[in-house]
């Protein structure tokens, strides 16, 4: 609101300046049209003043040598119409009245030879008069004997001009239609050659949106490719998942066994000791078969490293505990024969 009040002030402000300077510029066309007639007053008033000025009678003291105005010798005593003029004045009117004086001279001379010229001139137009009858009398002479009669010189000649004027007219005719045939065929070059471009274009058209078709499917299929690639490496990875579990189990199972028969000749071999009579080991137990291992046809093995790392740590055990439960068994047969023998 401040704004706009400051706006509206300003503009209210400005309103008055421009009034005011309209104001202002009227004033001056006044003044300066007031100016004008004073000044036009003014030079009225001194023109007047100086026409009043010049009616009054002066009086101008003279020195006896000053004065030029003698007549029979002698000064007039009436010297009414005597002019009174500055030296520097009079000297400038005698120079001119001498350079008018070799003026008329030049202007004599010029005219003489002006004088020679006419008389010459006319003696020239009176020779060249004679010159004209007689080729008129010898064109008179040529016209009857080729005409017969006497013809229009001037007809003759407007004859000519209009028979040049219609070969110009049939050379332009010509040359019209020569330049039409060459434009024509011009013209047939241009739509032979635009046809070609526009042909050339209808290719390059055809190319390009070919070469984008096979660039989308090359796309699409690239994008198959790696959806597939996915897909198939979770199948893998599931299946592969599924693999170490069975062999983690059927390795548990195995252990487990393994650890009860080791129990159980750790039992029989501390009875033996302590009775000293002869038992037969027990029978091993048949270990489970590890079920077959079905492996897809077409699905890639990827390697993990945990399972890997998992598996290689069970069958280490496992091949450990295999190791102590035959050592088990080689020291208990050894113990056995010892006891036959003795026995």
């Amino acid at each position: 609101m401040d704004l706009e009040e400051l706006l509206v002030e300003e503009k209210k402000s400005a309103e008055i300046l421009r009034k005011e300077c309209i104001m202002l510029v009227k004033k001056e066309k006044s003044v300066k049209s007031s100016q004008k007639e004073a000044e036009d007053d003014l030079e009225l008033v001194n023109r007047e003043k100086q026409q009043k000025i010049n009616e009054l009678d002066v009086v101008v003291p003279l020195r006896l040598h000053q004065i030029m105005f003698v007549v029979n010798g002698s000064v007039p005593s009436d010297q009414s119409p005597a002019l009174v003029l500055d030296m520097t004045e009079l000297t400038r009117l005698q120079d001119r009245i001498k350079q008018l004086q070799e003026e008329k001279s030049q202007q004599k001379d010029l005219y003489i030879d002006a004088r020679k010229q006419y008389v010459r001139l006319t003696h020239d137009r009176k020779d060249m008069k004679v010159k004209i009858e007689v080729l008129e009398k010898q064109c008179h002479e040529l016209m009857m004997m080729k005409f017969g009669r006497e013809v229009d010189l001037e007809a003759l000649q407007t004859l000519s001009g209009n028979r040049r004027l219609e070969e110009l007219k049939q050379e332009k005719l010509l040359r019209e239609a020569a330049y039409a045939k060459e434009i024509k065929q011009w013209d047939a070059k241009v739509e032979e050659a635009r046809d070609r471009l526009m042909e050339v274009t209808r290719c390059n058209t055809e190319r390009v949106l070919c070469m984008t078709t096979l660039m989308d499917q090359n796309r699409e299929l690239e994008r198959k490719i790696n959806a597939s690639q996915r897909k198939m490496g979770n199948k893998s990875q599931d299946y592969r998942r599924g693999v170490d579990q069975v062999e983690i189990q059927r390795l548990q199972q195995l252990v487990k066994i393994q650890s009860q028969q080791a129990e159980a000749l750790w039992r029989e071999i501390g009875l033996l000791s302590r009775k000293g009579g002869h038992v037969l080991p027990p029978a091993q137990a048949r270990l489970p078969r590890s079920p077959p291992c079905p492996t897809p046809q077409d699905a890639p093995k990827p390697a993990h490293k945990d399972r890997g790392v998992s598996s290689a740590s069970l069958k280490h055990q496992t091949q450990a505990d295999r190791e102590s439960i035959n050592t088990l068994l080689s020291n208990s047969k050894h113990f056995l024969i010892n006891d036959c023998s003795e026995d």
